[in-house]
């Protein structure tokens, strides 16, 4: 009998062990879980503090910079750690603020298609280099134009009304007129898929001001603009950069011919509507900024804000 009591008590005293034990692990586990999201969200909160500042800096730095052909320039404090000249061509610049990383670039929308003032001979050689064959080209191109034009007429292997309404049972048509509400319109478009236009996106803005920007084009809008290959686009892209600007001479001088039409509708100065694009990391949290903002003052103020996007998202 005796010893049945204390097998009972035995028992009993393990078991109350081992309640004991797993909610010793259940309060360490809820304290560490509760420390990683305390971090996490500090973390959060570092990272979204960082991409303010950056953005602050910048727009200080733009509305009171100097813009030259392809940069803007400001002399800053040194404790802010940002460099007194930055390139408009959407290069990318790392800083330390703090126990922060930010990277930070700008691009002159004047880098990039205006939708409201297409260059229609630069899209369809864009086009051509992301692999879209002639026939399907044809069919885009013209249908752009049908998109753009007033009337209901359709260009041969174009679109109006009609197809997008009837054929492609579409709830909308062409806009007949240049003032597209956003580059998207483009992808709408007959002829358009989805390989060129994952491609094609990031080549387009809206703009009020037309023209490209020589200085501040990529070597793939280079290679499109002026009908050059990729090698060739890339030693002006080179030339420029070691030499800060590109004239008409260079340019006839390293790709071996003389341009005219090409030179039609080029600007050597940034349009002062700039994308920005900010990401600041803290531990491993990340945030990020997207935004056009316009450098041009108005009654408004030195800048304004056109478009602006927190946590990433498409151009």
């Amino acid at each position: 009998m005796l010893n049945s009591e204390k097998g009972s008590a035995l028992v009993i005293i393990l078991v109350i062990s081992t309640l004991l034990l797993a909610s010793s692990f259940w309060a360490v586990s809820t304290y560490k879980e509760g420390v990683r999201t305390t971090e996490q969200f500090l973390d959060k909160m570092q990272a979204r503090l960082g991409a303010e500042s950056a953005l602050q800096i910048l727009k200080y730095y733009g509305a009171t910079g100097q813009f030259g052909s392809s940069t803007l320039s400001r002399q800053l404090p040194e404790k802010l750690n940002f460099p007194n000249t930055i390139r408009l061509t959407g290069d990318e610049y790392t800083l330390s603020l703090q126990d922060m990383t930010v990277t930070v670039s700008l691009l002159d929308s004047s880098a990039l298609l205006n939708c409201f003032y297409m260059d229609i001979k630069t899209l369809a050689r864009l086009l051509y280099a992301f692999g879209m064959e002639d026939e399907q080209l044809s069919v885009y191109v013209n249908s752009y134009r049908d998109w753009i034009d007033k009337n209901d007429f359709h260009h041969v292997n174009g679109a109006e009304s009609y197809y997008y309404k009837h054929e492609l049972k579409a709830a909308f048509s062409p806009r007949n007129s240049k003032a597209m509400q956003s580059p998207w319109e483009m992808s709408l478009i007959k002829g358009m898929d989805d390989t060129r236009w994952k491609e094609l996106r990031s080549f387009l803005m809206l703009s009020p001001k037309p023209g490209l920007n020589i200085q501040t084009m990529s070597p793939r809008m280079l290679s499109a603009h002026f009908g050059v290959d990729m090698s060739q686009a890339l030693q002006l892209a080179r030339y420029r950069r070691e030499n800060g600007y590109l004239t008409n001479s260079t340019i006839e001088a390293t790709i071996g011919r003389i341009f005219v039409d090409e030179y039609s509708g080029l600007n050597n100065f940034p349009s002062r509507i700039v994308r920005l694009r900010i990401e600041a990391s803290a531990g491993d949290a990340r945030e990020r900024y997207l935004g056009w903002v316009t450098f041009i003052p108005d009654r408004q103020g030195p800048f304004r804000i056109l478009s602006w996007t927190e946590g990433g998202g498409d151009e």
